[in-house]
């Protein structure tokens, strides 16, 4: 049945006068064409007593082979509009793999269309994952590990909430248990797949210690930790004392440092000695360093930093994002992805931290020595732009604040006005997904986990 026709084309959008007042915005349609039929999607609808019209932007039609081609010559006035066909929508958008290198994430909203993201292109150009608060965004985080670790990718995760060791325990969402045989999916436990470090392994019981080489930090990791960093001259003994150690060849252990502060004339060298003395008995720096082969290594490795404080936090995602990027570049580590969890706090937009410039050098230089990046953030506007910027894939969750929309509009190319109105109305579970490989945005509703989900508020029933 026609639901309309063209009344004015160009070979990237067309005017119609619509016959069916149910058609949604966002559907997706095809367009009668003298080559071959056009995909088009709905991106306004306006409606007068006289009638009611839409805009489509002409996504293009199918090869013949399944490969999309974008439309050169506009449709004919007059031709006839209906609902597409799944093959239409399937060539077309480019979200179904026909090789083992597609990660299911779920289907084209609407639609039973499975959609799949090409893991190297992700791996290459970079991944940004977005929502407000409660969006959804670490439950997508969640399905595209699993997907990863089927694959045997190694996968990292700054987690400092703790959220990402529930994926050890199959799913009993009843919600989603429901759900499943419609996505095809089965519940799964991963805990085969997991390693778990802690620098708190009193508030994480089931993690392994993580611990770093004391002999590897410089002045400004030490400042960042401590209460050094608030005085400039006290700083300045701490650099000192490590180019003096640097210089003699003496290991930068916390005690030859207070030796070396301790012949120093300047007041500030009390402080100085009292915050080296207090990080000797930090856990964090005791017993044997934690090797980076037993954190980079195919399955998820969980960096859980739940009950640790910021600094701290901070420290961890600078030393090992630091070590990711050594090992890598000389080509000791197998290409790995790299999640970075409530991103804004490691590398903000308007302030640095200790964990800006390796985070930075990885989202820059990581595609040419196989690190993989992601980053996850509820407040995009407070992501350094260095970052942003260098995400190619975004995996878009209900957004309304402005400011995070205007951040978005400016990092991700060819975000429109449709798109932008399209965010402020996604549906829970639902995301706007733009990445290389597939032609044009799409909205996906994101598959079930396998695994059980870490991130539901405690004030949320998940029964």
């Amino acid at each position: 049945m026609s639901l309309g026709k063209v009344t004015s084309a160009t070979t990237l959008k067309a005017d119609l006068v619509i016959f069916d007042s149910r058609l949604p915005q966002g559907a997706y349609l095809e367009l009668s064409h003298p080559i071959a039929p056009v995909l088009a999607q709905v991106v306004s609808l306006t409606r007068t007593a006289e009638r009611e019209t839409a805009v489509v932007d002409l996504l293009g039609h199918s090869d013949g082979r399944g490969n999309p081609k974008r439309v050169e010559v506009p449709p004919d006035i007059g031709s006839e509009i209906r609902y597409a066909e799944t093959m239409l929508i399937r060539d077309v958008l480019g979200v179904q793999s026909r090789t083992s290198e597609g990660l299911y994430v779920g289907k084209i909203y609407g639609h039973d269309i499975k959609a799949f993201l090409h893991w190297p292109s992700l791996m290459s150009h970079h991944l940004a994952v977005i929502a407000k608060t409660g969006g959804g965004k670490s439950y997508s985080v969640g399905v595209l590990i699993e997907e990863l670790v089927k694959r045997e990718v190694p996968v990292i995760v700054i987690d400092p909430h703790g959220e990402y060791i529930s994926a050890a325990y199959q799913n009993d969402n009843k919600r989603d248990l429901a759900r499943m045989p419609e996505f095809g999916v089965t519940p799964r436990a991963y805990y085969r797949d997991i390693r778990e470090y802690s620098p708190d392994v009193d508030a994480n019981k089931t993690a392994q210690p993580l611990r770093f080489d004391e002999r590897n930090l410089d002045a400004e990791d030490i400042a960042a930790i401590t209460s050094i960093g608030a005085s400039e001259s006290q700083k300045s003994l701490v650099q000192r004392a490590i180019h003096t150690c640097d210089r003699s060849r003496i290991e930068r252990t916390f005690i030859n440092l207070i030796k070396i502060i301790e012949r120093e004339r300047s007041m500030s060298k009390y402080g100085v000695i009292s915050e080296l003395e207090r990080l000797r008995t930090v856990p964090l720096f005791q017993d044997i360093p934690t090797k980076l082969s037993g954190i980079v290594k195919k399955g998820l490795t969980i960096i859980n930093l739940r009950g640790a404080d910021s600094e701290i936090q901070t420290l961890c995602a600078s030393r090992i994002c630091k070590r990711i990027w050594q090992e890598a570049k000389v080509g000791k580590l197998p290409p790995c992805f790299v999640v970075i969890e409530e991103a804004h706090n490691f590398v903000p937009e308007q302030t640095r931290t200790i964990a800006t410039a390796p985070i930075t050098t990885i989202a820059q230089e990581g595609r040419k020595f196989g690190i993989g990046l992601c980053v996850v953030s509820q407040r995009t506007a407070r992501v350094s732009k260095n970052v942003l910027t260098q995400c190619h894939s975004f995996l878009i969750h209900k957004l309304t604040n402005p400011e995070d929309l205007g951040a978005v509009s400016e990092s991700l190319e060819g975000f429109t006005f449709s798109m932008n109105e399209e965010v402020q109305r996604l549906p829970i579970g639902v995301a706007l997904i733009s990445t290389i490989g597939w032609p044009h945005p799409v909205v996906v509703q994101i598959r079930p986990k396998e695994s059980r989900h870490g991130g539901v508020s405690k004030v949320q029933s998940d029964k």
